[in-house]
């Protein structure tokens, strides 16, 4: 059986701006540790991305406001959401990138990029799934803009 809660969207909006903060910090460390040129600007070009798409969320965040959920257990949702944010990859950024500090390698630096982006069109997805439809059509094209990054990261990893 299925109970329904309050739950506060802002909370997932903070989550969110969490972790645009720390996608742009991560994109600018990996644009000062690579060689390539264009290795550096499309990370340069990510990491401005990140700021852009952290003011649509702080701006969508003003209009939010508490909505029901459905749950099998009190807190399910919460701990979904906490679990995913937990296994992002944001977590095991400072770890990663001494990896990478240690040995510099384009190659490996876009592949935690890729998971970067990945995790965050997962979240995003999620995120989505308690948003008014005016706020939907923003996530879309957060998502979108995501899926574009993926995109281009692959396809400068498959040029190494």
């Amino acid at each position: 059986m299925y109970k329904t809660f309050n739950f506060d969207a802002r909370e997932l909006i903070d989550v969110a701006v969490k972790l645009e903060e720390e996608g742009y910090g991560f994109y600018k460390n990996l644009a000062n540790l690579v060689s390539l040129k264009d290795v550096q600007k499309l990370f340069d070009f990510l990491a401005s991305e990140e700021k852009v798409h952290k003011s649509k969320f702080k701006e969508m965040g003003k209009e939010l406001a508490t909505i029901d959920k459905h749950e099998s257990y009190d807190g399910e949702y919460e701990d979904y959401i906490k679990s995913l944010i937990n296994t992002h990859v944001i977590n095991d950024l400072d770890l990663s990138i001494e990896k990478i500090k240690d040995n510099p390698q384009e190659r490996k630096a876009i592949e935690l990029a890729i998971r970067f982006e990945k995790d965050s069109i997962i979240a995003f997805n999620e995120f989505r799934k308690v948003m008014s439809d005016k706020h939907k059509k923003t996530i879309d094209q957060l998502i979108k803009e995501e899926k574009k990054h993926l995109v281009k990261l692959i396809r400068i990893k498959e040029g190494l």
